[in-house]
């Protein structure tokens, strides 16, 4: 009986360490993603932010 109860530990630990594997990529993931498309959205943004310090410019110095 006791040989039972201590191979479940010894099922269940690669177990979980496969399912902390799996959340660590899934995090990675995650987060390079997001990063991704916030540097695209930066970089689709900046232009007309650029523009508006040009027309801002220009209409305090006539």
């Amino acid at each position: 009986m006791a040989a039972n109860l201590s191979s479940i530990g010894f099922v269940l630990s690669p177990m979980m360490a496969f399912k902390r594997a799996r959340f660590a990529a899934a995090f990675a993931a995650i987060f390079l993603r997001r990063l991704f498309f916030s540097t695209a959205l930066f970089v689709a943004i900046s232009p007309s932010l650029f523009d508006l310090q040009i027309a801002a410019q220009a209409a305090v110095h006539g």
